[in-house]
């Protein structure tokens, strides 16, 4: 492909996009959606499908170039004179056998140097033109003044891009979520100058085009300062990522090339399925799981072997499946899920069962991150049976291994898999193995006081209380007010419980700016319990998201705070919820839930209604500054959803809203781990913490003992390979209390 050269704005010329039956007379389409470089080239790419337009004179052709491409440019009228002129465009397409080819200096000179001459030809046929270059002015070194706009120009350039929105226009946070561009946002090019879109009607060539209707935009945070480097949506791996899907022209030909410039060379390994589009596949996942941090850790060991480089197409489809299932109605979704969702499944166990017969591949790193990679898929899943399984297989590897400790990926996979065991212990109200909990007791990320940028949440942040969340919201915003009570009800529970079972010979400091009393947790309750329903307050919000994304939060929050205030699991909190709210999703909701529970058996899960909020929120960056908070109310939600051995099964949609939340969970475990990995383990620590003090609080006051789920069973607890471990010292809500308290939790 062609090299680029030192200054690629030189053969940049943008679509008009805006137009859907209208392209420029010779593109070659660029998607990078893998690219995670941000080079500072990009800075200022528009906001669409980077596309490239070299036009090209057949006789300037090197030897060494292929012409693939030859269409003759519309006659156009000569301004200066009376006759017609013709001149044709091609494109030129690189075949090299080694990439450094690509940077052939002489290759680069003749690319700058056709692209300056079309530019001179073009000078040379407007009559107002004043490049020295084309008027032999006398001082060929001064530089060119920029003209001031001229009202009755047009260009003259058929293939000229109308319209294009300024770089600046989106990227502002503050702006991200608010209308669509003003027409003062919007320049015309004609002409090689700007103009302000204020113009009289006749002058711009995009004013007979039909108005577009308004739209919600893309929510941009701030590039040089994202909480996740490189991620999709808002933070994405390419510029063409950006644009808003009433933007994007229309699709490709064939649906198989939809992310094919991922794969040029056609080197990836492929499934025995030719059905099954492995490109296509990888730029979902790319698009929905990828960063900065999973390219520069994870990718060269997915390059190593083809099970581990094929096992993350599992973890895309699952979540691509779930989601969509979650828009269907009952009838059109698929019991057993989609047809190529379960080759790939199958196809993926079977690489795996064929690395566990090599011993060379049986614990490699290589075999391990497949395995959990599956694992990733299967909690989308919430199949209890199936989870487990890959889950004492994933233990027992590790253990054959010698231990989480003897992984590689320079600690990253051991902190994945930590991260992984604990996610689903979170979701499931368990407790994870002791091999993993002794592990995360050695591995602590308090908040800190510095002012790096962390995954807040109301479980994880500094004393002061939210600094990155402020990047999003401010201090003024309902929802920040919000979760500000929703983080000091968190403190006065920790402080309650933890005061009461720590030994008199291990104190903790005590910090002034808690409050101690015993009815603090029940003041912080009510506080929550007295937040209006986004329906009531319509005007604090900007737009459906935001509003969406409150009354989400406001949702778990009340679940949140009466299970704290109450000493009972979020489960039970939620159905004693559920019962007393009758209510469809998600218009009708109690903002004060009875105590008294109802008996009617016609109700709406808590988590459903939870989910029913979520997915009418932006997801495209999983929040931004605030995937944090994210992270926990999916966590919580799901927690919500833990199926009581005791009761009836689910129903349909209770299952399916249960499967999006995991869905949700998995990506933001994803995305941040690899960035943020030693506060995610915190926080998954501190939640499964006050998961089992309120389980331990409910079984003392029904009179019986707490049984934990551990993970256990054949092939991990009655089998041990390599060396003997320590015995490990199970951490308790006391050892929570006291890290979760000294770190200024």
């Amino acid at each position: 492909m062609a090299s680029f050269g030192a200054n690629p704005s030189n053969m940049v010329a943008l679509p008009m996009y805006s137009i859907a039956d209208k392209q420029a007379t010779t593109v070659l389409r660029v998607d990078l959606p893998m690219d995670n470089t941000f080079p500072e080239s990009r800075a200022s790419a528009p906001h669409g499908r980077d596309r490239i337009h070299m036009p090209i004179r057949g006789h300037d052709l090197p030897p060494a170039t292929a012409n693939i491409t030859r269409r003759k440019q519309r006659t156009s009228s000569n301004h200066g004179g009376g006759h017609n002129t013709t001149s044709s465009t091609s494109l030129r397409f690189f075949v090299v056998d080694n990439p450094d080819k690509l940077k052939d200096k002489h290759q680069m000179r003749e690319n700058r140097k056709h692209v300056m001459n079309d530019y001179l030809s073009k000078e040379r046929r407007k009559p107002g033109s004043t490049d020295v270059r084309v008027t032999g002015g006398a001082n060929p070194h001064r530089k060119r003044k920029r003209q001031e706009p001229r009202l009755n120009e047009q260009s003259v350039n058929p293939s000229a891009p109308s319209i294009i929105f300024k770089p600046d226009s989106v990227s502002d946070s503050s702006r991200s979520s608010k209308s669509p561009p003003a027409a003062s946002q919007i320049a015309v090019i004609s002409n090689g100058t700007q103009h302000s879109a204020n113009a009289p009607e006749h002058v711009n060539p995009a004013s007979d085009l039909p108005q577009m209707a308004p739209r919600s935009m893309i929510r941009f945070a701030e590039d040089e300062a994202p909480l996740v480097r490189g991620i999709s949506g808002g933070f994405n791996n390419s510029p063409y990522l950006r644009t808003v899907a009433d933007d994007v022209p229309s699709p490709v030909p064939s649906p198989a090339r939809l992310g094919s410039s991922l794969n040029p060379f056609n080197t990836w390994p492929t499934l025995s399925d030719p059905l099954l589009n492995v490109e296509q596949l990888k730029w979902s996942c790319s698009r929905k799981f990828g960063s900065r941090g999973i390219v520069a850790h994870w990718v060269p060991t997915l390059l190593k072997a083809k099970h581990a480089f094929l096992s993350t197409i599992c973890i895309s489809s699952s979540h691509d499946e779930i989601m969509m299932k979650g828009v269907q109605a009952s009838h059109e979704r698929h019991r057993y899920g989609s047809t190529d969702g379960i080759k790939v499944r199958t196809e993926v166990i079977s690489m795996i069962n064929d690395a566990l017969a090599d011993p060379k591949q049986q614990a490699a790193d290589v075999t391990i991150v497949s395995v959990l990679h599956l694992l990733n898929s299967e909690i989308m899943g919430c199949d209890d049976q199936t989870m487990t399984i890959h889950q004492q297989g994933l233990h027992q590897m590790i253990r054959k291994r010698g231990g989480l400790d003897c992984l590689g990926i320079d600690g990253e996979l051991a902190m994945i898999s930590t991260i992984t065991m604990y996610l689903i212990s979170a979701l499931r109200e368990t407790e994870p193995h002791a091999d993993f909990v002794s592990y995360a007791a050695q591995n602590c990320t308090k908040p800190g006081n510095d002012s790096r940028q962390l995954p807040e949440s109301p479980v994880y942040c500094r004393m002061p209380g939210y600094h990155t969340i402020k990047r999003s919201i401010s201090v003024e915003h309902p929802t920040h007010k919000l979760l500000e009570s929703l983080r000091l009800l968190t403190n006065s529970y920790v402080r309650r419980s933890g005061a009461s079972s720590i030994s008199p010979l291990t104190p903790i400091h005590v910090n002034a700016s808690w409050d101690q009393s015993m009815n603090s947790v029940l003041a912080h309750k009510d506080n929550v319990y007295a937040t209006k329903p986004a329906n009531d307050r319509p005007e604090d919000f900007k737009n459906a998201s935001d509003k969406h994304q409150f009354e989400a939060l406001r949702l778990v929050g009340l679940v949140y705070a009466h299970a704290l205030a109450n000493d009972i699991p979020f489960s039970k909190a939620a159905t004693e919820l559920g019962s007393a709210t009758a209510s469809s999703c998600p218009e009708k909701q109690h903002t004060y839930p009875s105590p008294i529970p109802n008996t009617n058996p016609t109700f709406t899960s808590w988590h459903t209604l939870i989910k029913c909020s979520l997915a009418r929120t932006n997801l495209s960056d999983c929040w931004g500054h605030m995937a944090g908070v994210l992270f926990w109310t999916t966590i919580v939600a799901s927690a919500c959803a833990s199926p009581d051995p005791t009761s009836t099964s689910q129903s349909e949609e209770d299952e399916e809203a249960r499967k999006w939340l995991a869905a949700v969970a998995v990506r933001c475990s994803i995305v941040l781990s690899f960035e943020h990995g030693g506060p995610m383990l915190e926080t998954l620590k501190r939640i499964v913490g006050i998961e089992k003090s309120l389980a331990k609080a409910n079984a003392e006051r029904m009179g019986r003992e707490v049984v934990w789920s551990v993970m256990s069973g054949s092939g991990v607890e009655g089998t041990y390979f390599g060396p003997e471990m320590e015995g490990v010292r199970r951490g308790t809500f006391s050892d929570f209390a006291r890290d979760f308290m000294g770190s200024g939790g």
